[in-house]
């Protein structure tokens, strides 16, 4: 009696299949890795910026002022000076009210870039001349998830509406006793 041949393989039907299933799966858990990264890049930013304001407000509360941010009215940590002693905030704060100004998770010093456009990271310190005393200060990063509990488009404040031309999206600024005050 002749026997059927058997096979004992899979086709090549089926091994198609499982593999797009298994890069389908993938990309999904590749898709919330990156997701879950740039929430985690974003919570080191308010962390450092809330490590920034205790500096500044100690800074204020031992000189009745905030340190000016220099010559070009602005500082970022995107600038090859940030952590050095050309920067007038490094002098005021590091080592007696911080060990050490943040730099942005994404922009490390290796690869500091210019800021203020739609896709670098960075901090930006600003002061406010009133009456020759520093008494105002903007402090501000760009967050990478949009969807932030505090961004512009669930609040919108003059301060976020401020920045937001400059794509910051996130700070605290001195007028509101140092608040959290947008997500611009």
């Amino acid at each position: 009696m002749p026997q059927k041949n058997k096979s004992l393989g899979f086709t090549l039907i089926e091994l198609l299949v499982v593999i797009s299933i298994i890069g389908l799966l993938s990309s999904v858990v590749l898709s919330a890795l990156n997701s879950a990264r740039s929430k985690g890049r974003d919570t080191q930013r308010i962390q450092a910026i809330e490590e920034l304001r205790k500096a500044l407000a100690l800074y204020y509360s031992n000189n009745g002022s905030y340190p000016n941010s220099g010559v070009a009215t602005e500082l970022s940590s995107a600038q090859a000076t940030w952590n050095t002693a050309g920067n007038p905030l490094y002098v005021a704060l590091v080592p007696t009210y911080i060990s050490k100004l943040p730099v942005d998770p994404k922009n490390t010093p290796v690869n500091n870039v210019v800021y203020n456009t739609a896709t670098d990271y960075a901090y930006y310190y600003s002061t406010y001349d009133v009456n020759s005393y520093k008494t105002d200060y903007d402090l501000v990063t760009r967050l990478e998830n949009s969807n932030n509990p505090n961004s512009c488009a669930i609040r919108g404040t003059a301060f976020c509406i401020m920045h937001s031309a400059t794509g910051w999206n996130w700070g605290i600024n001195s007028a509101d006793g140092g608040k959290v005050v947008v997500d611009h």
